[in-house]
């Protein structure tokens, strides 16, 4: 840069500070000045006072040390006394409700679409595979329950108690083979 050109730079920036030197800077205040002097001048601070210290008969009752955090922490209980059962679905609904439960589960837009219209006595195969596929759920879900069990007993070392749980499982969940035999009647 010529020593020229620099002259001329400090000057526009000579002249350019002094022409706002002259202008009071924007305020961003929202209100006037006479506004906010009234206003301090109404409503003057007020520390709080002090608060007092309280009875010694309030702090025995509590009957706890004083925290650093002030959180007050309450005895533990034990609750004695029967637990409210918890309800399966099947336990809740009736045999419609689990019907619209299944549908809603299991069959999909499409196949709704297609099926809309069926008739009375015949068109239920949509709700019975609902149900069907509603059955066979619960009773994967019981399987893992009970393995679940028998996996836990195995864990802990109780063998009986995991034995009898693994022959509960097979006789009840485990569908047995039906295979025709020639020589048997099948009832």
């Amino acid at each position: 840069m010529t020593p020229t050109r620099q002259l001329l730079i400090a000057m526009a920036g000579i002249f350019c500070g002094a022409g706002l030197a002259g202008q009071e800077p924007e305020s961003k205040r929202l209100l006037s000045a006479e506004i906010s002097a009234a206003l301090t001048e109404t409503f003057a601070y007020q520390p709080p006072k002090p608060t007092q210290p309280a009875d010694e008969t309030e702090q025995a009752v509590l009957a706890q040390p004083e925290r650093k955090n002030q959180i007050i922490r309450l005895p533990r209980v034990v609750v004695e006394g029967k637990r409210p059962p918890v309800f399966r679905e099947q336990d809740i609904h009736t045999a419609k409700g689990l019907t619209e439960i299944a549908m809603k589960r299991y069959v999909g837009d499409a196949a709704l679409a297609l099926n809309t219209w069926r008739l009375p006595l015949i068109g239920r195969a949509l709700e019975a595979r609902a149900l069907l596929e509603w059955r066979e759920d619960e009773r994967l879900r019981a399987m893992s329950e009970i393995q679940d069990e028998i996996r836990w007993d195995m864990m802990v070392g109780e063998t009986d108690r995991s034995k009898e749980l693994q022959e509960i499982l097979r006789d009840t969940y485990f569908r047995p083979m039906q295979v025709p035999h020639a020589g048997k009647r099948n009832n």
